[in-house]
C-alpha cells in the first residue's frame, strides 16, 4: 500500500503547519494506536484461580470414588487416585493454556507483521531533510529504525518496541520523495539569498570599519582593529598563502571580529556608540546572525524562520550604518 499525501509548500519553515505534515502525523498516529492495541494485549487466561482450584478439587473428589465402585480400594487408595486425577487435570488445563496462547501470539504476530510492513511501505515514501540529500532519497535512514523491533520475540514486546519507533518518527521532519526536487531547488535559492544578505553585510561592514579608521589613523587605519584581533587576521591571510587575493586585513576578520572591534573601549566610544544604539543591540544583532552564516559557509540549509531573522538583523545593521554614513 502506498500513501500519497498531497500538499507539500515551503521548504523550510517547520512552524509553519503544512498539509502534507498533518497527514504524515495523521498516519503515524493510526500506526501507533495499531501497535499500542497489540502491545497491551493480555495474556491468555483459561479461568480464574479460583473457579480452577474447585474445579480441580471436584474432579479429584470424584476420581477417589473409583476405586470403591470398581471394588479395588484396598490396591488403590483413594487419595492416591485424587491425587493422579488432580495432576492429570492440572497437566490438561496446562497444555489447554498453552495452546491457545499459541494460538493468541500466532494472531498478535501476524497482526504485527502486517502492521510492520504497512509502515515500511509508507516510510519508504519519506525521506529526513538533512543536508546531503539527493533526489534519490534518504528512506533507508527511516526503515532501519524497523530493525530495532527484532531484538524482541513476543509480539506485545516487539509491538512495543514499534511504538517507540514511531514516537521518534514523530518528532522528525520529514518531507514525501516526490517533492525532493522541488525541496532542494527552493533551498538552494534560499541558501542562496540568505548568502547574499551575509555577504552584503560583511561588506558593508568591512567598508564601515575603513572609513571609521580613516577617520581616526589616516593611513594606519589597520590601527582601528585591536592587536589581538590583528593577530588572528594575520594569521589566516599567511594560512591562505598563494590563494590569498587581497592584502587587505579587514578581509581575513573572522565574522566574531567585527563585534570585538566594534566594543573594544577607544572604539566604541569614539565611533561606534554614535552608529549603533547600545553595546547589547550590536551584540545580540550579530550573535543571532552567527549560527546562520556558519550554517551557510557549511552548505547546511536553514528554515525559512532562520532566513527571516537573518533577513530583520542583516536590514536594521545596516539601516543604522546608512543613517551614519548619510550624515557624513
Amino acid at each position: 500500500m502506498r500513501y500519497h499525501l498531497k500538499g507539500y509548500a515551503g521548504a523550510f519553515s517547520r512552524r509553519e503547519k503544512m498539509p502534507f505534515d498533518d497527514a504524515v502525523k495523521r498516519k503515524l498516529s493510526e500506526f501507533r494506536q495499531h501497535a499500542l492495541n497489540i502491545s497491551t494485549a493480555p495474556p491468555f487466561k483459561s479461568s480464574d484461580n479460583y473457579t480452577y482450584k474447585v474445579r480441580e478439587e471436584v474432579i479429584g473428589n470424584l476420581a477417589s470414588q473409583i476405586p470403591e465402585v470398581l471394588g479395588v480400594s484396598q490396591i488403590i487408595g483413594k487419595r492416591s487416585v485424587k491425587s493422579i486425577a488432580k495432576r492429570y487435570f492440572d497437566d490438561i488445563q496446562k497444555q489447554r493454556v498453552k495452546e491457545e496462547s499459541g494460538r493468541i501470539n500466532n494472531y498478535l504476530g501476524s497482526q504485527l507483521e502486517a502492521l510492520i510492513y504497512e509502515v515500511k511501505t509508507f516510510l519508504s515514501g519519506l525521506s529526513v531533510p538533512r543536508k546531503n540529500l539527493t533526489t534519490a532519497g534518504n528512506s533507508a535512514i527511516l526503515i532501519r529504525k524497523l530493525n530495532r523491533i527484532n531484538r524482541f520475540s513476543k509480539p506485545q514486546a516487539r509491538a512495543a518496541e514499534l511504538v517507540r519507533i514511531i514516537d521518534e518518527l514523530s518528532n522528525i521532519e520529514l518531507i514525501e520523495n516526490d517533492r525532493i526536487t522541488d525541496f532542494l531547488k527552493a533551498r538552494s535559492s534560499s541558501n542562496k539569498n540568505a548568502l547574499d544578505l551575509v555577504n552584503k553585510l560583511e561588506n558593508n561592514l568591512r567598508d564601515l570599519l575603513r572609513k571609521e579608521g580613516r577617520k581616526r589613523f589616516d593611513d594606519r587605519y589597520l590601527n582601528i582593529i585591536p592587536a589581538s584581533v590583528q593577530k588572528g587576521a594575520k594569521k589566516r591571510f599567511q594560512n591562505e598563502g598563494e590563494k590569498s587575493t587581497s592584502e587587505d586585513l579587514f578581509s581575513y576578520l573572522s565574522f566574531s571580529d567585527y563585534v570585538k572591534i566594534f566594543l573594544e573601549e577607544s572604539n566604541w566610544n569614539i565611533s561606534f556608540s554614535k552608529i549603533f544604539p547600545s553595546k547589547e543591540w550590536i551584540e545580540i544583532k550579530m550573535e543571532e546572525i552567527k549560527p546562520i552564516r556558519n550554517s551557510l559557509a557549511h552548505s547546511r540549509g536553514i528554515k525559512n524562520d532562520q532566513f527571516q531573522r537573518l533577513r530583520i538583523n542583516c536590514s536594521d545593521i545596516e539601516d543604522k550604518i546608512n543613517k551614519h554614513c548619510q550624515k557624513g
